[in-house]
């Protein structure tokens, strides 16, 4: 069975939810299959809107250069034609060190795969994570679980 015919497009946060975690996976197909044929990501870094060949180079570059990736602290609420999130990315760099990003993006589906994510990232607010330290955002209350109507 291909990835894209095992989404779980029944509920609002499972696209979303695969996306992600299909790239801590270090699997590609499994997170382009999230997505329409016609996506726009965008990134308030670059201000680019970005096709899926685009995306896809920034995600193969993310899964090569980070040996461990994790997508934790999420935070979501439910907008008309999608949601809005708040997450918390970790990874590993190279030399061994765990750091982490906090990330706001803005999601919007069509027929239960993403059409548009629009992603704000501050690329100089990381910060270290030391191992087995809590995978939480400093400052914010515990994030409450994540419920899919």
């Amino acid at each position: 069975m291909s990835t894209a015919a095992t989404l779980q497009v029944e509920r609002p946060g499972g696209v979303i939810d695969q996306l992600f975690d299909a790239l801590a996976r270090g699997d590609l197909a499994g997170a382009q299959a999230c997505c329409t044929a016609d996506v726009v990501v965008w990134h308030n870094f670059d201000r680019l809107p970005l096709g899926l060949e685009a995306v896809s180079h920034g995600w193969r570059e993310l899964i090569a250069n980070f040996a461990e990736r994790a997508f934790v602290d999420v935070r979501r609420e439910a907008l008309a034609d999608g949601y809005v999130q708040r997450h918390l990315m970790v990874a590993r760099t190279a030399d061994g060190v765990r750091r982490a990003w906090p990330i706001v993006i803005f999601v919007t589906l069509r027929d239960g795969r993403i059409a548009r994510l629009d992603e704000y990232l501050d690329r100089g607010g990381a910060y270290v994570v030391a191992d087995g330290e809590p995978l939480t955002t400093p400052g914010l209350p515990p994030a409450p679980a994540i419920l899919h109507p």
